[in-house]
């Protein structure tokens, strides 16, 4: 059973809604239904946060390295995790 809700939207983000919806050639009512159901599906476009995709890596590099030398050291670094 479906119910019926309202909100309020920025007119920007309605804007966008409005694009999505139309260069689909569908409703702006299926186009937030399908936004929300991926967010809680969390397959919203890079649902991972900035952190959890570099996690492992965190704390793993030591020194005082500057410039060049520290970068090389942070690709040798994830070269060596990544096996």
């Amino acid at each position: 059973m479906e119910t019926q809700i309202s909100l309020r939207l920025p007119q920007s983000l309605l804007a966008d809604i409005d694009r999505r919806a139309d260069s689909r050639g569908i409703n702006r009512s299926r186009v937030i239904r399908e936004l929300i159901e991926s967010a809680l599906q969390g397959r919203v476009a890079d649902s991972a946060a900035p952190y959890d995709k570099v996690r492992d890596l965190v704390g793993s590099v030591s020194g005082a390295a500057t410039g060049a030398s520290r970068r090389d050291a942070m690709l040798q670094t994830i070269r060596d995790r990544r096996g």
